[in-house]
């Protein structure tokens, strides 16, 4: 379970499980993500993000987990993904952000950092390189679990990293593991394509200047329908039917991205890139 692990990820990984299974503690992270990290997140990224359908949240069912799987062109997107779903599911939602071990799992300070902007709720470490092959495995059955689970919400990338290419409509290959998630937990599963974060820091001021101005915001988050797979439910599951699941829930948010561009071009502004 803790192969090609280090020692530091190994003791945060242990704590954030501990904190969780204390259920005073897990709802005072519950807590703390609503009430505290979310105005935190609309002060300072709401001025930015237009969303669009997020309302659709509110008429999903109750009965079993809910993924919200967007693209990733930005640390930031599923911050503002997470603080906009807040506003849609109840309250006592627990919010699950799967995230890079590396500056938060792998550092002594990362239990302080998972705990400032994340109230505890950043959790499993996903370990990319090869060292943490055994430990993926093991990522896979913590988010089945989870979302066995019926007030459970995990916000995910399909495409596993970061996107860096120059065409934010150009998706990354979607990673076969989140059909496996999806298939043996029977969560609900919602798409998502947003985009428009500055690529550096020098660019948010010239973007917080605009906005002065009267410019609409440069992020557009438009949420797709649930994706129907009742027919992949009934069938039994298989590395190609897994597969083809991932590749199910890119195709979902590609399709959300005309959407995207015409209500761009209804606000005058140009899609950005790089």
């Amino acid at each position: 379970m803790i192969e090609g692990l280090t020692r530091t990820e190994r003791f945060n990984i242990a704590a954030v499980e501990g904190w969780h299974r204390i259920p005073p503690l897990s709802r005072m992270s519950v807590v703390g993500a609503r009430f505290a990290v979310r105005p935190l997140l609309q002060a300072t990224l709401g001025w930015m993000v237009e969303t669009h359908h997020f309302e659709r949240l509110e008429s999903l069912p109750r009965d079993r987990g809910l993924i919200l799987c967007a693209n990733h062109r930005s640390y930031l997107d599923n911050f503002v993904v997470g603080a906009t779903a807040m506003g849609h599911l109840p309250w006592r939602t627990r919010y699950v952000v799967p995230g890079r071990t590396e500056g938060l799992f792998d550092a002594w300070y990362g239990l302080a950092l998972n705990a400032a902007v994340g109230a505890m709720n950043i959790y499993p470490p996903v370990v990319r390189s090869k060292r943490g092959h055994a430990w993926g495995q093991h990522v896979i059955g913590i988010l089945r679990d989870l979302l066995a689970q019926r007030r459970v919400t995990v916000l995910i990338h399909p495409e596993g990293g970061r996107n860096k290419g120059d065409d934010p409509y150009a998706l990354l290959p979607a990673r076969p593991g989140l059909g496996r998630i999806i298939h043996e937990s029977q969560a609900t599963v919602v798409p998502i394509f947003l985009h428009g974060f500055p690529t550096s820091f020098g660019r948010y001021a010239s973007v917080a200047a605009a906005r002065l101005r009267g410019a609409p915001p440069p992020v557009q988050a438009v949420m797709g329908e649930p994706i129907d797979f009742s027919r992949e439910f009934a069938t039994s599951g298989s590395p190609t039917l897994f597969h083809g699941m991932a590749q199910r829930i890119t195709a979902e948010i590609s399709a959300l991205m005309p959407e995207e561009r015409a209500i761009r071009a209804s606000r005058g502004t140009t899609a950005p890139r790089g």
